[in-house]
């Protein structure tokens, strides 16, 4: 019985010499079986495919090639032409503590394709692995209040009217290499003939186009097509999205939260942060977490997006967090994802166009240095961890590991790190790096700042080298979507300078951050006039300056300067 148990089944490899795995009696076989059949049946039945005259099968995510995909319950799919995405259904992630148990799956009579189940409970067996299993669950859209216009096209292509290919060159020109997370422009025009891009992701798409409208010598005599209706949809699409989610919903909600802002505001644009969250679980719920590398199963192309999704998830999660002074809802112990490289962005043998390749590289670094950013932050930015709380020798234990990694995740010269190539990511990756270190420096300043153990020439150094970044900024043309990750790491540097200044005990210091905060001021309304980015950290400095002058001149409030100096003198510059 035990021989015919096993060819009927596609077991998971046993390496036990000591013990053999428990074989179920064939008739307990067929008992799970029947089960599985009879509990589908008492539940609403769902066709295999989607219905509705807008449901599509969901075609390739990058870098796919535009066929369409093939369940795996489909004998003659191969391998390198299976896909997570299945027309009708959502594959769900089978986390090892689930009550499914991956350890019970791994006993399942599988078929020929690794699929056990019916139409309403299917299991995928992707990898059959004794200490990482990989097993996926897939059900009928039908079944978890699928919104049935998710591939409705319509109403998003009434809203750009005929500027719809305009709409196209700018994204791909001036935000996709700043973001590169969607499969290259031809294979993306194949999926929209086809209706398999949900219509939350062609908004984002657009709306995302639509800022850089006056940069087209087509588009720039004429009106703007408004972004807010644009926006506003693919708010409402992606929350509903989220019972039935898929990579592409990752996509579309990685590149909303991108969208430039219509007004110089927060950092937590509306709703932002829930958003963040609901776009871990997302990707957690797809398995976005766990490495794909050996996946065989599925093809090379959707193991790459599926790389290149969760370390963009992973810096959204953790800039958004530093920006905002959250916990990151993302705990380094609990993903497996290993670094991106150049490689993962490639699509078969063609090389990245010319265009691409420099962004890409500093897209990558980028992902390598947030995960620096995450060992700062659990380091000294935690509720139960925070610099006041540590002994001098500790923060600064801390800060030189710290450090060390930081110092290891970007090449230098001498102790500079290399100027940018000329590209938006670089001057991205160079403001992170810069955003980190003030980051262990205000960390040390919150515990030994003020005694022999704080540094001042560093904390001079670091200041002076930036501020040469920002005037190598000025001298260049640069137009294309600037990472929210930039605007957060420059206002940080603005809130130090000025706590800095207000806890300078000595002349020369003071003299020394004054001279700081005089020249940042000085590059912020400069930047301003040309990037985006750096109109919130202006707005901001602006504000706090203008705060501790009002307060110096209330009776009995002493300005923030030194021997008498009042709030005017510091505004004055």
């Amino acid at each position: 019985m035990a021989d015919s148990i096993a060819s009927d089944a596609t077991a998971r490899p046993y390496r036990s010499k000591k013990q053999r795995p428990w074989v179920p009696p064939r008739a307990i076989a067929v008992a799970v079986e029947e089960w599985v059949a009879s509990w589908s049946h008492t539940r609403e039945t769902a066709p295999f495919a989607g219905t509705g005259a807008h449901r599509a099968p969901e075609a390739s995510l990058m870098p796919l090639s535009p066929a369409s995909p093939t369940t795996p319950h489909t004998a003659a799919a191969p391998d390198s032409h299976r896909t997570t995405v299945m027309p009708g259904r959502t594959v769900l992630y089978t986390g090892n503590s689930s009550d499914q148990d991956v350890y019970l799956l791994r006993h399942l009579p599988f078929d020929d394709t690794n699929s056990f189940g019916h139409s309403n409970w299917r299991v995928w067996k992707i990898f059959a692995d004794e200490a990482a299993p990989a097993y996926f669950t897939s059900y009928p859209n039908t079944l978890l209040d699928v919104c049935t216009d998710i591939y409705n096209l319509d109403e998003v292509n009434a809203m750009v009217g005929p500027y719809h290919s305009h709409l196209l060159d700018l994204y791909y020109a001036y935000a996709h290499p700043s973001m590169p997370v969607l499969e290259e422009r031809p294979c993306f025009e194949a999926c929209i003939s086809a209706r398999s891009i949900p219509a939350s992701l062609l908004a984002a798409v657009y709306n995302l186009g639509v800022s850089f409208w006056h940069l087209s010598p087509l588009l720039s005599g004429l009106h703007p097509i408004p972004r807010e209706p644009l926006y506003h949809f693919v708010f409402h699409h992606i929350t509903l999205e989220a019972r039935t989610p898929s990579l592409r919903t990752v996509q579309a909600m990685l590149l909303h939260m991108q969208c430039p802002p219509f007004l110089v505001r927060e950092p937590n644009h509306p709703g932002f942060w829930a958003l963040t969250g609901q776009l871990v679980a997302i990707a957690q719920d797809m398995g976005l977490h766990v490495d794909p590398t050996a996946w065989t199963t599925i093809s090379p192309a959707e193991r790459k997006t599926r790389r290149v999704l969760w370390w963009a998830v992973y810096m959204h999660d953790k800039w958004l967090a530093h920006w905002l002074g959250r916990p990151s809802h993302i705990d380094d112990r609990h993903f497996s994802v290993a670094p991106l490289t150049v490689d993962d962005f490639v699509s078969g043998a063609h090389p990245l166009p010319a265009y691409l390749s420099h962004s890409i590289a500093a897209f990558v670094t980028l992902s390598n240095l947030t995960t620096v950013l995450s060992s700062v932050l659990d380091s000294f930015y935690t509720i139960s961890q925070n610099p006041c709380s540590m002994t001098p020798e500790e923060a600064l234990s801390r800060a030189s590991q710290c450090q060390a990694k930081l110092n290891e995740s970007l090449p230098h010269q001498g102790s500079t790190p290399l100027r940018p190539s000329r590209v938006i990511n670089d001057y991205a990756l160079v403001f992170a790096h810069y955003g980190i270190a003030v980051s262990i420096q205000r960390a040390l300043f919150a515990c030994v700042g003020g005694t022999l153990y704080y540094d001042i020439q560093r904390e001079t150094h670091l200041f002076r080298n930036l501020f040469d970044v920002l005037e190598d900024l000025l001298q260049q043309d640069l137009q294309g979507l600037w990472l929210s990750y930039c605007k957060s790491n420059i206002a940080m540097i603005g809130s130090f300078i000025i706590t800095a200044l207000l806890s300078s005990t000595d002349d020369a210091v003071y003299q020394t951050r004054h001279a700081s905060l005089y020249g940042f001021r000085s590059l912020l309304y400069r930047l301003a006039e040309r990037f985006e980015f750096a109109a919130l950290p202006l707005l901001r400095l602006n504000l706090l300056l203008e705060r501790f002058a009002d307060n110096a001149a209330e009776p009995g409030i002493e300005g923030p300067g030194c021997d008498g100096e009042s709030g005017e003198d510091i505004l004055s510059s």
